[in-house]
């Protein structure tokens, strides 16, 4: 037999409770969204339907033209680190995109590509902001943005929404806020709730930012995703502005994490200097397939199409199931729904929801700390037979727990 050495002989110490890594305050991050996760992935492990209705991902990917585009490099297996802001080449495909959508001029060096909108968020924060600076946002809004803010060690100030105004903030929410906020974060069309800031309401908020001295940022990831032949605008280029956009929704590219920023050449500089620290660069070959995504609007507003039959579908279905109050939305592919007359908690009524039929929405309490909690998040990006089926599950459900 082969004997062992000393160092041979080790052997595996199982952790204990008293010697686990001590977590951070910022790690202490709760979400009622992994909670609702867990409970969807036991029903997928007992082989029951789960009806993802709590996830903004288009159902389609990423244009075919583009990943074709892709397959076509020769050096496909060497792919190595761009520049820090990503490859000229794309930054100069989106400066071209402002000037032919929105009739803007910006430039490539006024653009930093990130891996993707959150993390181009985070990189604006470190940039723009101090711990201890105060950024206002407006509820109800994405909740991972809060929780940026929270690990970027910035204060927040809430502003206060309602139905009866679609949720949107105004030039008097921003003149009423306190001394002291640095910057106010818009997102138009808005996560949850679709509803999109006119060019005059844009434009007398960015008044109102001006005379206060707030940064504002604009999030305008769902450009693109607006119906009914409305008009967005973009805020990109405007004085004291900073823009983050994304590939993830109009473009079908969420798992390619891929967004950027449009700001000053300062502000872009600073993002480059540190992006080079966080993450290197960008993913090169999201880089390639975003590059020629720019070029296959043919094929991307077939989707478009999809998320209006989707949106009429839950227009026509929700008021007969009583939930009747919210707003049509304009843009991205959420319905924000009031079920205050059907339940206070809006966390148990999901959970209820998903446990009893598998199909899951999101809980209002997500997006809105203080009032969500009458309320829910529909998401309507999915197929349009998914919705339907998740759908005639949730009437059947309402009609027997709350007629």
């Amino acid at each position: 037999m082969v004997n062992l050495s000393k160092r041979g002989n080790m052997t595996h110490r199982a952790i204990g409770v008293s010697e686990t890594v001590p977590i951070s305050q910022r790690g202490h991050l709760q979400s009622t969204g992994n909670l609702l996760a867990h409970i969807a992935m036991d029903r997928v492990r007992n082989h029951q339907p789960v009806y993802r209705l709590d996830v903004g991902q288009p159902s389609d990917g990423a244009p075919q033209k583009a990943l074709d585009a892709l397959n076509q490099i020769d050096h496909i297996q060497n792919l190595g680190y761009t520049v820090s802001v990503g490859q000229v080449e794309l930054r100069e495909r989106i400066a071209k995109h402002y000037q032919q959508s929105y009739g803007i001029s910006v430039s490539a060096n006024e653009i930093a590509c990130c891996v993707g909108a959150s993390q181009a968020l985070a990189m604006v924060c470190f940039a723009c902001l101090d711990v201890g600076d105060t950024m206002a946002i407006v509820l109800p809004c994405y909740p991972a943005y809060r929780d940026i803010f929270n690990m970027s060690g910035l204060a927040i100030h809430d502003i206060i929404t309602s139905l009866d105004n679609d949720f949107k903030c105004t030039a008097a929410d921003i003149q009423a806020l306190p001394k002291g906020v640095k910057a106010i974060l818009i997102t138009n069309p808005s996560n949850p709730t679709g509803a999109i800031y006119t060019q005059q309401e844009l434009l007398d908020i960015h008044q109102a930012c001006q005379e206060k001295d707030i940064l504002l940022i604009s999030d305008e990831i769902y450009h693109g995703v607006v119906y009914d032949g409305l008009k967005v605008f973009s805020m990109a280029g405007m004085a004291n502005t900073v823009v983050i956009n994304s590939f993830s929704k109009y473009y079908a590219m969420p798992g390619w994490r891929l967004g950027w920023v449009t700001a000053t050449e300062e502000v872009v500089s600073s993002i480059s200097n540190m992006s080079r620290s966080w993450y290197i660069s960008p993913p090169n070959a999201s880089q390639v397939v975003a590059l020629h995504a720019m070029d296959c609007q043919d094929e991307l507003n077939q989707h478009i199409i999809k998320y209006e039959a989707n949106r009429a579908l839950l227009m026509d279905q929700l008021p007969k199931m009583g939930m009747d109050h919210f707003i049509k939305p304009s843009g991205a592919f959420y319905v924000y729904a009031r079920i205050k007359h059907l339940k206070e908690d809006s966390i148990d009524f999901c959970k209820q929801l998903l446990t009893e039929t598998g199909v899951c929405i999101a809980p209002g309490s997500l997006f809105d700390h203080v009032n969500g909690h009458h309320d829910v998040r529909i998401s309507y990006a999915g197929t349009t037979s998914e919705l339907q089926e998740a759908l005639e599950k949730m009437a059947d459900w309402m009609s027997k727990k709350f007629n």
